[in-house]
């Protein structure tokens, strides 16, 4: 038995080698006949190789765009697109670098350098963006208020998008609410429009160039050209406008002192102004628009419009009659003592003044350029650095120790809501105290 097994193992061995040598043999003969199959699969190794090596270049190129993203902002709240562009993240980023640094500023009242996040750091575009910073700072600085902030914050709304190259032009409005800390309620401000105009370097953007409808930013974009402008140029109208400042701020102390000394004598009219319903139709449209009348904010502004119906909406009545009119029938102008169009007086910060003013008779009943702060709620304020251009509707006085210490407002394009009077830069400002009206 053990002689018949050991036989068996030798003849099961001998198998197993000849079955190895013929596999080994097979694919030895295959290898030699069909020598392409080997490249193929090398040839495909390669083209995956390749594959992963453009998908890895294609995102590299995605982090490259997006080299920025990293950045968290300490004061924005929500962003909206209505651009129909998408919004690339770099172009985010640097968008909202740049606004936190503005924002800062305010917070603490410390001008931030914004010189970094501009193509040419040391060129004439930082340099006004830094002086529009510093007039902000400087002239809530100066107040006798504490202009700070113990919050802040500011929505962004993209508007349109406009792609030339390694250039990107973009338009957004920006909505802030701002806690100054001599108030009690928030301060909003609606609808700034600002364009930015971006530049790709390699992977990352830099700014060009920033114009917004601030009152801070127009007092130097309108008048400064920055392709034949210099620097000395901005320091010198900087240090006007400071100048100007100081001189209002100490105007300023006389006229509130004189309003928490003495009592406003008012004229004599038939019928008194609604000042509660003026003031709850103010605030019912500081971002908002009643369409029952044209909205004019890209026609010119529809600040002086919001101020004729906040006066309308207190029970003032249109005036046709005489040489002065104020009306609103229609969009288009109409002065023929008709009920047919508008005045000029309804939709204009000059024409309403010359009516308040001059209308006698039936009519309006109101007295103008009288001291700031005799200001109640319902009447208006006219504001303008060259002039007067805007029309703001007062709201109520802001009280400390029971002593006027600003004027809180409201208005459209720019929209304000619950703002100081004092925190505008602009340095013209007049009261249209509006009385009641006359038969």
């Amino acid at each position: 038995m053990k002689k018949r097994s050991n036989g068996n193992k030798i003849v099961l061995i001998v198998l197993v080698i000849l079955l190895v040598i013929a596999i080994f043999t097979y694919y030895k003969t295959e290898s030699i006949i069909n020598p392409k199959d080997n490249n193929v699969e090398e040839k495909t190794k390669k083209e995956d190789s390749k594959d992963n090596v453009e998908k890895e270049d294609n995102k590299k190129d995605e982090s490259e765009e997006n080299k920025n993203t990293t950045y968290t902002s300490s004061y924005l709240g929500t962003v909206t697109n209505n651009s129909g562009t998408e919004i690339k993240a770099g172009w985010q980023d640097v968008i909202t670098k740049y606004l936190d640094l503005y924002t800062e500023s305010l917070v603490k009242l410390e001008s931030k350098d914004v010189k970094k996040l501009f193509t040419t750091s040391n060129g004439i575009e930082a340099h006004l963006i830094n002086a529009i910073i510093d007039l902000k700072v400087e002239h809530h600085k100066l107040q006798k208020n504490d202009m700070s902030l113990s919050s802040a914050k500011y929505d962004i709304e993209y508007k349109n998008v406009s792609i030339d190259g390694n250039r990107v032009k973009i338009e957004f409005l920006e909505d802030d609410y701002y806690q100054f800390k001599f108030m009690k309620n928030e301060s909003k401000i609606f609808d700034v429009e600002t364009t930015i105009m971006l530049r790709k370097n390699n992977d990352s953007y830099t700014i060009d160039y920033v114009r917004s409808g601030r009152d801070n930013y127009v007092m130097f974009t309108d008048i400064i050209d920055t392709d034949k402008d210099s620097k000395t140029d901005i320091d010198k109208l900087k240090s006007k406008y400071i100048t100007w400042i100081k001189d209002e701020v100490e105007e300023n102390e006389i006229l509130l002192e004189e309003a928490n000394k003495k009592d406003y004598k008012s004229i004599s009219c038939d019928h008194k102004y609604n000042r509660d319903a003026a003031t709850d139709y103010a605030m019912k449209y500081a971002d908002d628009r009643n369409n029952e009348y044209h909205d004019y904010s890209n026609d010119g502004g529809n600040c002086a419009n919001y101020g004729s119906q906040t006066i309308y909406a207190g029970g003032i009545p249109m005036d046709i009659k005489g040489d002065y009119e104020w009306k609103y029938y229609g969009t288009g102008v109409d002065e023929n003592n008709t009920k047919n169009g508008r005045s000029n007086s309804w939709t204009s910060t000059s024409y309403f003044y010359d009516y308040a003013k001059n209308n006698e008779g039936s009519g309006m009943c109101a007295s103008t350029d009288v001291n700031l702060f005799y200001a109640e709620g319902g009447d208006i304020i006219q504001v303008g650095y060259s002039g007067y251009t805007h029309t703001t509707v007062v709201i109520n006085k802001i009280m400390k120790d029971n002593k006027i210490i600003d004027i809180s407002i409201n208005s459209n394009t720019v929209g304000l809501e619950n703002y100081p009077l004092l925190g505008y830069v602009y340095q013209n400002k007049r009261l249209i105290k509006i009385l009641g009206y006359n038969d």
